[in-house]
């Protein structure tokens, strides 16, 4: 049986063109594919952490797979999204966490637990994902979409407010959860752990009153710039300190103010011919009483 449309010049379909026609123009010769642009530059790690805990979970992410990471694996199956991240996207997560571990604070005496002490702007400049227009606009779409990702995975906590007079955002501020650790492999007693061990090292060296300092600054400087203000945010505030105690426990944060400090106020240099007048410990006194014997036996045995 012969085909009813064959030998026919009526097209098969609309918009379609019978073999014997030829299209009026050249347009689909001149016809010019535009890809799409996800950003206008590449990412950049930078390896600047001074401290070990930055060292080691530096070290951790930069081996990690995000296409494995459980929370992240969950969020895009819930959203019916490929499981697959964009390489472009990846290539920003292990610049952009790098800078969120540089940046966090993990001082257990603060209010809360591992805020980023920095703005959005000032990471993405790091990792050089800040573009500028020629008429002067900053855009930073990359980190914005990556930490969103973040925050919907439920890895990191962000504040946004908007400014209602300039009618613009103001700063965000960002906390890292435990579970931002526990995604590379951390579990949770090794991060406190790691986390108390930092605490006493700075109780031992008498770091604790600047890391005290730096934080009030923190707190201060926060309160006369643009930034987010969480102060009438009474349910953050308590999701916040729920998170602290559950990770730190009740004992853990009432032991905190009882630690004393070791001070480093009467350590002398080579140059320094000030006089110590502080009282002397029993174990210090019974120390040199045992030296002023030792001397006089050495110095009767000579005789």
């Amino acid at each position: 049986m012969l085909n009813k449309y064959e030998n026919t010049k009526i097209p098969l379909f609309k918009g379609s063109v019978s073999d014997t026609e030829q299209p009026q123009s050249s347009f689909l010769e001149k016809k010019v594919f535009i890809q799409k642009k996800h950003r206008n530059h590449t990412p950049v790690i930078r390896k600047n952490s001074k401290f070990a805990l930055g060292k080691e979970l530096s070290a951790i992410v930069n081996i990690h797979d995000w296409n494995r990471n459980r929370y992240l694996l969950k969020l895009r199956k819930n959203k019916k999204q490929r499981l697959s991240i964009r390489s472009e996207r990846r290539e920003t997560l292990y610049a952009l966490v790098n800078e969120l571990i540089e940046y966090a604070d993990y001082s257990i005496d603060s209010d809360y637990l591992f805020e980023v002490m920095t703005n959005v702007e000032r990471l993405a400049q790091n990792i050089r994902q800040l573009h500028i227009y020629p008429s002067g606009r900053k855009s930073y779409d990359p980190v914005i979409k990556a930490l969103r990702m973040l925050e919907e995975a439920g890895l990191i906590i962000i504040l946004r407010e908007m400014d209602h007079q300039t009618k613009q955002r103001k700063a965000m501020r960002i906390w890292l959860r435990p579970e931002f650790f526990y995604s590379f492999g951390f579990s949770k007693k090794r991060l406190k752990q790691k986390v108390k061990n930092l605490y006493k090292y700075r109780v031992k060296k008498g770091l604790l009153e600047k890391s005290k300092n730096m934080y009030r600054e923190h707190i201060s400087r926060l309160a006369y710039s643009n930034v987010a203000d969480i102060t009438d945010k009474f349910a953050l505030k308590n999701l916040l300190i729920n998170i602290k105690k559950d990770f730190l426990s009740q004992e853990v944060i009432d032991n905190i103010q009882k630690t004393p400090e070791k001070s480093c106020s009467y350590k002398k240099s080579t140059n320094d011919f000030s006089y110590d007048i502080r009282k002397m410990t029993d174990d210090e006194q019974r120390l040199i009483s045992e030296n002023i014997k030792k001397l006089r036996a050495i110095l009767n045995s000579e005789k």
